[in-house]
């Protein structure tokens, strides 16, 4: 489970996963010897992403083998499984900005395809992250690592429909993502009557 819970977490892909998976040594063993196992397409799948890694694969495995406890171990990927979403939707946030710039918030269909094609990153993620930081103040991208749980580009970009406020509202009192999906799901069924 903890090797899922760390590929989940290097592919960025955060459906976080409870801490209380994490139940003994051996799984800190087999984590270890994953990441060690691993690393390069660790590495090479950030980066493919545009993702810094601000620390080397290398240099996690050490700080994670100085740990005493499985809480310490576990308390670490929770924080670099947050700062890695994170810096997901900074980066979505970073793209939208210049986009809108770039083209003074009127970026036409063919503008995008060309950026599409030039990038390779699709289309609808340009629009998505286009609207995303036209809708969202740079506060507001902060309040989104504040939650109960990492909350995702893909749980942000489908629901870009609802104002800011609102959905930072939803999602600070959803203690777990199923419960933020309900929380939205029961906002946008409101009748605005």
């Amino acid at each position: 489970m903890m090797t899922e819970y760390l590929n989940q977490m290097v592919n960025l892909q955060p459906e976080a996963r409870p801490l209380e998976d994490v139940e003994s040594a051996s799984s800190t063993d087999n984590l270890l010897s994953d990441l060690q196992n691993h690393k390069t397409e660790y590495e090479v799948l950030a980066q493919e992403q545009g993702f810094a890694l601000t620390e080397t694969i290398d240099e996690i495995i050490e700080s994670m083998n100085k740990h005493n406890t499985v809480d310490d171990l576990t308390t670490q990927i929770y924080w670099n499984h947050h700062r890695f979403s994170f810096i997901e939707l900074e980066h979505y946030y970073n793209i939208g900005r210049s986009i809108n710039a770039f083209y003074d918030g009127q970026a036409k269909d063919r503008d995008l395809q060309k950026v599409s094609i030039r990038t390779r990153i699709k289309k609808d993620t340009l629009v998505k992250a286009s609207k995303f930081a036209a809708f969202y103040t740079r506060n507001q991208l902060y309040s989104l690592c504040r939650g109960y749980f990492v909350l995702s580009w893909h749980q942000l970009s489908q629901n870009l429909s609802i104002s800011a406020d609102e959905l930072i509202k939803v999602y600070l009192e959803s203690y777990t993502p199923a419960k933020f999906s309900l929380n939205i799901l029961k906002l946008k069924s409101v009748d605005p009557d």
